[in-house]
Parts: structure tokens; C-alpha cells; sequence
């Protein structure tokens, strides 16, 4: 066949599998390991990250400090306004003047705000501390490859 057409009656699937098969197969099982670490670190919210932090003594970024103060600040506040209102909704029963009526309505409104603020806060500090968390797995990760791949070569 090869004689009177040209082509080989072998073709590249025949003597290569299915796709390239030299390498990749390592690659494709650490770019797996890797997303698995990524979902799992996904489905944590702030505080397990947080907690994971802590265990594993790693330090917060200046970034990431500055952020879960501002949340604290804006919690602090969301409670001094749900205390104000309360205090407000108290009197209630004698009926409210104008003044009180205006100041829960704004009340209202900056709890709305800050609770927005605050979550978003959350998001960001929660995919900061994500990829630091990333970053250290992939940099532990990175030796144990090397070392094993530098053993078996004999070369030293």
C-alpha cells in the first residue's frame, strides 16, 4: 500500500495512542492535583481559610490585614446602627416623631451599605488568602516533584 499510494498503512494513532503520550500524562496528573486543591480551597469560606491560616502559621499579607480590619470596622458599625434602631423602635409604641422616623429609614439605608461593603470585603480577603494558600501548596508540592525526578537520574 505504502508502495503504490505514498501513505503508510500505519497511522499516528497507531503509533501514538491517542494524542501525545510522551510527558504529558505527569503534567495532566499535577494540573488535576492542582485544580482538586483549588476546588477544595473554593469551597471554604473566610473563616475556615482563616483557621487554616493560623494552622499552618502563615502570616497575613499587609493587604490582607488591612482588609479584615476594615471588616471589623464595618461590623462594628453595622452593630452600633442595629443598636440605634433598636433603641429607636423601642419607642415605638408612643409613636415616633419625624426625627426618629428619618433617622431609622437612614439607618436602614448605611446597614444596606455596609452589608454590601462587608461582604465584599469578605470576597476579597477570602480569594487573597485562597491564593496564598495556593501558592504555598504549589511551592511545597515542587521539591517532592524535583527530588524524585532527580534520584532516579543518577546524576549528582
Amino acid at each position: 500500500l505504502a508502495a503504490t499510494t505514498g501513505k503508510s498503512a500505519v497511522s499516528a494513532e497507531d503509533l501514538h495512542g491517542v494524542g501525545a503520550g510522551w510527558g504529558f500524562t505527569a503534567d495532566a496528573a499535577a494540573d488535576a492535583r492542582e485544580e482538586k486543591d483549588e476546588e477544595e480551597l473554593d469551597r471554604h469560606g473566610l473563616e475556615a481559610l482563616l483557621a487554616m491560616v493560623r494552622k499552618s502559621e502563615l502570616r497575613l499579607s499587609a493587604r490582607q490585614q488591612r482588609l479584615l480590619e476594615q471588616i471589623e470596622k464595618r461590623t462594628d458599625k453595622l452593630a452600633h446602627i442595629a443598636q440605634e434602631s433598636s433603641r429607636i423602635t423601642a419607642k415605638e409604641a408612643d409613636g415616633l416623631s419625624a426625627g426618629q422616623e428619618a433617622a431609622l429609614k437612614r439607618n436602614e439605608e448605611r446597614a444596606g451599605q455596609l452589608t454590601e461593603q462587608v461582604e465584599s470585603l469578605r470576597d476579597q480577603l477570602a480569594e487573597a488568602i485562597r491564593e496564598q494558600l495556593g501558592a504555598v501548596r504549589k511551592v511545597i508540592d515542587k521539591p517532592k516533584k524535583r527530588t524524585g525526578g532527580r534520584e532516579g537520574s543518577g546524576s549528582g
